[in-house]
């Protein structure tokens, strides 16, 4: 069995918590992965709730791990049990991604317990004795845990073969710079930091807590969970910039960071005030918007200001 020490974290994803934990293991960075990772969309949903309006931005991770890190990861569809067994004779650990009904460790007690078919974990081993694959998911323990032949079977939906193709990228701080100042450019282009504006406007005068909440798990409450994934967006890109800082000993990168970690807890602040809003019941609706509006404001203000002055500060020294 291939021993792979799972290292993700609540803010990845659960493909990015396995991704970055086989990275690991082949003794690879990892972090420039997320350096698309601040973003935002606005969904043209037919629905009032605003929770539903919002969502993160697409990440091209296999791209980006590829020309830096030196991995190609080729996403495959309409695989079978017995290919991973054949593929893992490699001694290659192979990322799965399965419906969460099959796989064993999500018991009743877990809201995870429901068809869900793009869950992300990794084989690592198949057990011929008891026809069972020991598997590792970041994202629900740091233990290993093990599905049969059957349930595998029932929950596969596709993998991710890794394979290394070029050794990690050491371009030096200039050319990081001028990469990471592209990337900056086409965040500016699209203007997607103004579709915060575009929702603070939507709650200034349609945000109704109660519909928001309504009818969903409160785990399940689309505003809860995409403000939770845009906060993870901004946390995963600060690695990037933090990565290629202290590797170059960059302390306008360093410092860059931290300030977008900063927005990241302002993203946070504005999901637990929401819950407390809607727990206690206290807030008349019409304050209640005025308040979520001015919270974004202020956020997209805070964000497109960092983005203007990361990008003046880079282009003055490229």
């Amino acid at each position: 069995m291939i021993n792979v020490i799972p290292i993700g974290d609540t803010e990845m994803n659960c493909s990015e918590a396995e991704i970055s934990s086989v990275l690991n293991w082949l003794n690879r960075p990892f972090e420039m992965m997320f350096l698309d990772s601040w973003d935002i969309q606005y969904k043209d949903v037919n629905s009032s709730i605003i929770g539903l309006k919002m969502a993160p931005g697409y990440k091209d991770k296999y791209s980006l791990l590829r020309s830096y890190h030196g991995v190609m990861i080729n996403e495959m569809d309409n695989v079978t049990v017995d290919f991973i067994i054949e593929e893992l004779k490699k001694e290659m650990p192979i990322t799965v991604f399965g419906d969460m009904y099959w796989i064993p460790w999500y018991s009743e007690k877990y809201y995870f317990k429901q068809h869900a078919p793009g869950h992300a974990f990794t084989v690592l081993g198949y057990n011929k004795a008891d026809n069972s694959f020991t598997c590792m998911d970041s994202n629900f323990s740091k233990l290993y845990q093990t599905i049969d032949y059957d349930l595998l079977n029932q929950s596969l939906n596709g993998c991710l073969i890794y394979s290394i193709e070029s050794e990690n990228s050491d371009w030096g701080l200039k050319k990081n710079r001028e990469i990471i100042l592209q990337h900056l450019g086409k965040l500016d282009d699209s203007k997607c930091l103004d579709v915060i504006s575009k929702i603070a406007e939507l709650a200034k005068t349609g945000f109704d807590i109660k519909n928001e909440f309504d009818g969903f798990e409160l785990e399940n409450v689309p505003i809860f969970v995409r403000i939770k994934k845009i906060a993870n967006g901004r946390m995963l890109f600060s690695r990037s910039l933090n990565y290629v800082g202290k590797r170059y000993n960059d302390i306008l990168l360093i410092d860059y960071a931290i300030r977008i970690r900063k927005m990241t807890n302002a993203w946070l602040l504005l999901r637990n005030y929401l819950m407390r809003m809607y727990l206690s019941k206290s807030s008349r609706e019409i304050d209640l918007r005025i308040v979520i509006h001015e919270k974004l404001q202020k956020i997209a203000n805070q964000e497109k200001e960092i983005l203007r002055k990361l990008i003046f500060d880079l282009k003055s020294l490229i």
